[in-house]
């Protein structure tokens, strides 16, 4: 049987930056910052409020001892399943 293995590390992190300079794609950059969370690469310091009212994440990577500033951007379930897809296309490999 196959299994799936996640991308290193060192590629979800690329993959976050990258994301970063594409604004159409922010939802699928707060979904990838979730998932960064769930893995401990980083941590989560604190959900703030921007001065426009826009929910953001605080999110801390000891890694590259750097903090970002993450955009709650909600995706919609049409949404959710083409990151979702995505998502698995970029990060999974497939190993015997």
């Amino acid at each position: 049987a196959k299994k799936m293995h996640w991308a290193p590390n060192d590629v979800m992190l690329h993959l976050f930056d990258e994301l970063e300079q594409q604004p159409a794609r922010q939802d699928m950059r707060y979904v990838l910052a979730l998932l960064l969370v769930r893995r401990r690469v980083m941590r989560l310091e604190e959900e703030a409020k921007e001065p426009d009212g826009r929910e953001t994440l605080v999110l801390y990577c000891p890694r590259r001892e750097a903090t970002y500033r993450v955009p709650v951007v909600m995706p919609d379930d049409a949404r959710t399943n083409e990151i979702q897809q995505e998502l698995t296309n970029l990060l999974f490999s497939k190993a015997s």
